[in-house]
């Protein structure tokens, strides 16, 4: 049951990421060479060299995601735990694309544009995925893809799976009563 759930809710975050990675890097060429809030001294560089980026930059931020098992999990994790870690992966796979950047090209890429991106693609990667875990609870709240379960043991590890389910109703799990073999005097 849940693993079925991690595997759709990890391929829409996939397509989510990749499409929010290309929109904020073309935005970030954009906002800095025809907004000018950092003034250009150097020219305007082809859009082309930018735009032959998208699909290594989507690559690159996937393949880091997926190592950081963002995309597969097995275990049931807080929101502000899932950020965190968005957050660090978010990170690595930037400084990871500075230093593919400066090593494979002699083309140097605007810092600038780096910069918009790195912020642009944090706020995109973040809020995404708060939005879609927000509207699985409002599915869920609202009766969608709900599954019943009943609890065998009433034991400290038993309560404490309940608690981390109730914690995380986009799961879709009514908790509907605990079965013990003990008997009740």
């Amino acid at each position: 049951m849940l693993k079925r759930y991690y595997q759709v809710f990890g391929s829409v975050l996939i397509v989510t990421d990749a499409i929010g990675l290309i929109a904020t890097w073309l935005l970030a060429y954009y906002l800095r060479f025809y907004t000018q809030i950092v003034p250009v001294t150097k020219g305007i560089p082809p859009f082309n060299r930018y735009m032959a980026l998208t699909v290594p930059v989507v690559l690159l931020w996937i393949a880091i995601f997926s190592s950081n098992r963002l995309y597969r999990t097995n275990k049931i994790v807080r929101r502000t735990t899932e950020l965190g870690r968005v957050l660090r992966a978010h990170f690595m796979a930037t400084g990871a694309f500075v230093v593919l950047t400066w090593v494979i090209t002699e083309y140097r890429f605007s810092r600038v544009v780096i910069g918009y991106f790195m912020v642009l693609a944090a706020a995109h990667l973040l809020l995404s995925r708060l939005v879609l875990r927000n509207s699985l609870r409002h599915l869920v709240r609202h009766g969608f893809k709900t599954r019943p379960v009943v609890v065998v043991g009433t034991g400290a590890s038993a309560l404490a799976a309940v608690d981390r389910m109730r914690r995380m109703p986009e799961l879709g799990i009514q908790i509907k009563g605990f079965f013990s073999g003990r008997s009740e005097e």
